[in-house]
């Protein structure tokens, strides 16, 4: 397995660094931290900062054949509002969300998410959006919160639909929006609350199968996210415990797809390995998932569950 920093890539397990070339390709995502470090599925999602996606079709020892330049769009970035961050955030964490929210809209459309579309941003996409959830969003509460967490869900959703957006955007919007947390962790060891209403927009970006491989990833990054936290409804609760199964079940090992795909899959069954686990729900079968070396080690899991059923 390998992962991709910067235009290079590396084995995770071994201390030789092979340069490798790639292409720019929606059909393949290979998520990485901060500073390229590759982001191993049994980790604690809430602990996982994610740069971006490098879109990359990563092949050791071969050359790619040239790909044609992709011109994406960013939305228009009125760098004039900056000067209002300050207010608009303070007056949010007095709770005072109505008075000016027309202009407070205009600063996070225009401006502050904004940003985030621009490819020439792509290193400061982290930045972004850990600014905003730890620093930024982090003191307000109530009434005010919820109000930016809606328009927030609202606003990068629509970044993240946007295919005339370069992809890393795309992806990190919709990341944030796993990531949104209706209260926080009472401790650095407890799990935060993460926003119900955002889980059944990840839930329908997952579903849709004509979505790049990136969003249904990022979706299914953050749904593993909830589960960790709690879902408090039965029937959501039900809902991704099914989705889940059927994460297993699909991507079953297959010799008729290429090994990227399979990778790809197979680190996709890890996460949902680790959503079913977070949920605690049984079911009347068991679909077993070997032991993997780029999981981490560890022992051979078998998940109980039944992608038709969906649980006890």
């Amino acid at each position: 397995m390998v992962y991709c920093r910067w235009g290079s890539c590396a084995p995770i397990r071994g201390s030789r660094v092979r340069t490798l070339r790639f292409s720019v390709d929606e059909s393949r995502s290979f998520p990485v931290e901060k500073g390229g470090l590759p982001m191993f599925p049994n980790q604690s999602i809430r602990s996982v900062g994610i740069t971006v996606v490098l879109l990359a079709s990563c092949v050791c020892g071969r050359s790619l054949p040239a790909q044609p330049p992709v011109a994406y769009k960013p939305w228009p970035v009125d760098a004039t509002l900056e000067a209002k961050k300050r207010d608009v955030f303070s007056a949010l964490e007095r709770g005072n969300f109505d008075a000016n929210r027309a202009e407070n809209e205009k600063f996070f459309k225009s401006y502050y998410f904004a940003r985030w579309t621009d490819s020439a941003n792509e290193s400061n996409l982290y930045s972004f959006r850990n600014d905003f959830l730890k620093t930024d969003a982090g003191k307000i509460t109530g009434n005010a919160r919820n109000y930016l967490l809606g328009y927030a869900l609202a606003e990068l959703g629509a970044i993240a639909a946007d295919k005339a957006v370069f992809p890393a955007g795309r992806y990190n919007a919709i990341l944030a929006i796993g990531m949104l947390d209706q209260k926080a962790g009472e401790s650095s060891s407890s799990q935060p609350t993460a926003y119900p209403e955002a889980l059944s927009y990840l839930v329908k970006e997952h579903e849709n199968a004509e979505n790049a491989p990136f969003i249904r990833l990022g979706a299914l990054l953050g749904i593993v996210r909830h589960a960790q936290s709690g879902i408090g409804d039965a029937a959501q609760r039900q809902a991704v415990f099914a989705l889940l199964c059927r994460v297993l079940d699909e991507g079953k090992p297959n010799e008729e797809r290429s090994a990227d795909d399979q990778e790809m899959l197979d680190w996709n069954r890890s996460l949902a390995v680790s959503g079913l686990q977070s949920l605690r729900m049984s079911g009347r079968c068991r679909i077993p998932v070997g032991n993997r070396p780029e999981w981490g080690g560890g022992c051979r899991v078998a998940v109980p569950c039944d992608p038709g059923a969906g649980g006890a």
